[in-house]
């Protein structure tokens, strides 16, 4: 009987929710300038124990509903998880000051979907109201699929946070510091050895931040040969991110205790809008350059470290990020597994390679010369916002590169925009909007684009000026709101603010964050009026587009 399988555990879960209410009263007196937002989450937990009280009254005469119980199962361990920061902090609240206590818990909940305590006892108490209504019978909302959404982001931002916290713990007390040793013609490709060019003496992102240097850290003893590791986790976006690859050779490759940027790309929920059938490739991912069987060994030799692994067709492919502290340079290794388990290794500089998007694949290809290139990989995606990030930090890596690019020919783009018709139009993504934003006293390049295959619609800013022109800052997704005319909203003088982009923009420069305003709103600072009024304008007729 579900009775006995649930055991009355919303009972648990009404009392938590009552106990950090109380809880949250003490922070109120103590914290005078939070005493607006913490009394609105006091209200809030009164009313999702009631709603909690309501649906147990339900249980105990009858077995809820099947879909209701499976959204009870996606929300109670999310809530679990807030509950129990929540009731740690006021624990911790005796020894400590309550607003360091405070500041903790916020920031480490920002960190998780980019949701403070207030929205997401909102969410929380919304998809409760949801089920509440389902089992009287009341009108089913609208909006029910854009919370439930809003929830799987929100527990995947969780599980990831405490794998994090689960790998920190492991590092600090046992783990040594490890380092590894517009047109195109494609065709008639020929291979072509792109020289890498003179070592730069600026550092390409400092007119954006500054950031400090990783210290150079020391070798370890060289680990014994084991099997590739199991992935970390795996998203419906098909995604395996296994940020501490492990290889079945005598020059084993174990990331070191240095964060990359990048893995908070794919460290996080992503996702998942799936190509048009005609649109998917049906080739495989595979490399067509050399085998270098001695990549591996050459990356530790010279100061390389594992930033990032994402894995292709079910792991037939690997692609791994490498990156040395000290001059940015960037690496990427492809290891392919034949039908016998023997592995292959490829691996080049990211200056020496161009991506190049063909429907549902990017394919990196060296320079011929003459605005022609040869094939050195392809990879396949099942999602177009997977090949997004993959594209945005591949060419975000390649230009923080301490060394320029390497040939005039390798610079992408708008790749994403796939090749051009006779009559000059983007055939995949479609640059719906463009105009100037600033940040900082930064200006930055923001273009909206819609892509034909898969329907998704995303900002993207990037520099507007330097070196660094048109490399991507950030990306946002924005698909699931591009029905709504009202999510973007012109507030004064160039200033327009978005409602909410959940899962938050994905960002690729270390220590840079969009701007936002005193709501916590993410908002686009455009530099003339007119740019401001055609955003929405252009956002507007996307929305009825789309309905």
């Amino acid at each position: 009987m579900q009775m006995a399988i649930r055991d009355r555990q919303l009972v648990s879960y009404i009392t938590a929710t009552e106990d950090v209410a109380q809880g949250l009263r003490l922070f109120r007196n103590q914290l005078p300038r939070l005493a607006t937002s913490i009394t609105r989450s006091i209200s809030r937990l009164f009313a999702l124990s009631a709603v909690l009280r309501e649906i147990d009254i339900v249980e105990r005469d009858e077995p809820l509903p099947l879909p209701v119980q499976d959204d009870l199962d996606l929300l109670l361990p999310s809530l679990r998880r807030t509950l129990d920061s929540a009731l740690d902090m006021v624990v911790e609240s005796r020894d400590r000051p309550y607003a360091v206590v405070w500041g903790e818990m916020d920031r480490q909940m920002e960190s998780e979907e980019d949701m403070g305590l207030p929205e997401r006892l909102d969410l929380y108490h919304a998809f409760l109201s949801l089920q509440a209504d389902v089992l009287h019978g009341r009108r089913h909302p609208l909006n029910a699929g854009v919370l439930r959404e809003d929830l799987f982001l929100l527990w995947d931002a969780q599980k990831v946070s405490v794998l994090r916290e689960e790998r920190r713990l492991i590092g600090s007390s046992a783990a040594l510091p490890l380092r590894p040793g517009p047109s195109r013609s494609r065709s008639d490709r020929l291979d072509l050895v792109v020289p890498s060019s003179p070592v730069s003496s600026s550092e390409s992102w400092s007119d954006y931040t500054r950031r400090p240097r990783l210290p150079r850290l020391p070798t370890a003893p060289d680990p014994p040969p084991t099997m590739p590791s199991s992935p970390t986790r795996t998203s419906t976006s098909s995604r395996t991110v296994q940020s501490t690859p492990t290889w079945n050779s005598s020059n084993t490759v174990v990331s070191s205790t240095i964060v990359h940027w990048c893995q908070n790309v794919f460290d996080r929920p992503i996702p998942a809008n799936a190509f048009a059938r005609e649109d998917r490739l049906t080739a495989a991912s595979a490399c067509l350059g050399s085998t270098d069987n001695e990549a591996i060994r050459h990356l530790r030799r010279d100061d390389f470290y594992s930033a990032l692994e994402l894995t292709f067709d079910d792991g037939q492919l690997h692609a791994a990020f490498y990156f040395r502290p000290g001059d940015s340079r960037a690496r990427i290794l492809l290891t392919t597994t034949d039908p016998r388990g023997k592995q292959s290794h490829y691996c080049a500089l990211l200056t020496n390679l161009k991506i190049i998007r063909e429907a549902s694949t990017l394919q990196l290809c060296r320079a011929k010369g003459n605005g022609r290139y040869t094939l050195w990989a392809r990879l396949n995606f099942t999602s177009y916002e997977r090949m997004v990030l993959f594209y945005c930090t591949f060419v975000a890596m390649k230009h923080q590169d301490a060394r320029p690019v390497s040939h005039p020919d390798l610079i992408e783009n708008v790749e994403l925009q796939g090749p051009r018709s006779s009559q000059g139009e983007a055939q995949d993504e479609v640059q719906e909007f463009g105009g100037i934003i600033q940040h900082d006293r930064m200006q930055h390049a923001l273009r909206m684009y819609k892509d034909r295959s898969s329907g998704v619609v995303r900002l993207e800013a990037s520099a507007h000026r330097g070196p660094m022109q048109d490399v991507p800052l950030w990306t946002a997704f924005l698909t699931k709101y591009a029905t709504d005319p009202d999510h973007v909203c012109l507030e004064r003088d160039g200033v327009v603010s978005l409602a909410a982009v959940r899962p938050p923009p994905y960002v690729f420069l270390g220590g840079y964050e969009p701007q936002r305003n005193e709501k916590r709103e993410y908002i686009l600072e455009f530099t003339t009026d007119e740019d401001a009024k055609d955003f929405v304008e252009i956002w507007s007729r996307v929305c009825r587009a789309n309905r």
